[in-house]
């Protein structure tokens, strides 16, 4: 909950931007065509500040890397795509998935870490909406390796794809 200040904060920023916007355009409709423009400003401005605000930082899915490992994220790893999971929740709910790229040495050091870890190897997998928008976006369905780890409120799927340097990463927090 400790975004709701901030939430607070942007809900007000937004309700004077927009009676900026408001002002501007009764100014504008009974002055000039100009302040008609001026109006569309404020909204504009909103706009871009919810966008920065809502999208999901990078560091979010590298402390989900480091909570599904257990281990740090590689220097030279590079997240290719993720899903855009909430990095805030009310309750704490919340599934993500993204697809790394990490180097062939360090994928076997992964394997061998997620099997100490008790992942258990097979197929099954989880089926989620954002997985699926992943492996469509990516034209991918099957796996090298895959990985699954149900710890009761959490379930982990990690899935090493054929080319051996990506690597997708699942995870449904209840």
């Amino acid at each position: 909950m400790d975004f709701l200040p901030s939430l607070v904060g942007i809900s007000l920023f937004a309700a004077l931007l927009i009676a900026l916007s408001i002002v501007l355009f009764v100014v504008g409709s009974q002055r000039n065509w100009k302040y008609l423009f001026l109006s569309f400003l404020p909204l504009i401005v909103l706009i871009v500040t919810c966008y920065y605000y809502f999208r999901t930082p990078d560091s979010f899915y590298e402390d989900e890397f480091e909570k599904i490992t257990q281990v740090e994220f590689p220097e030279n790893g590079d997240i290719i795509y993720a899903t855009n999971a909430p990095w805030f929740s009310f309750n704490g709910d919340h599934t993500s998935a993204f697809l790394v790229e990490l180097s062939q040495t360090y994928i076997q050091s992964l394997k061998r870490t997620l099997k100490n870890r008790g992942f258990n190897k097979g197929g099954g997998g989880i089926i989620n909406d954002q997985l699926d928008y992943i492996e469509s976006k990516f034209g991918f369905r099957t796996y090298t390796d895959q990985f699954i780890l149900d710890e009761g409120t959490d379930t982990y799927m990690v899935g090493f794809l054929y080319d051996n340097e990506s690597v997708v990463f699942v995870l449904v927090d209840i």
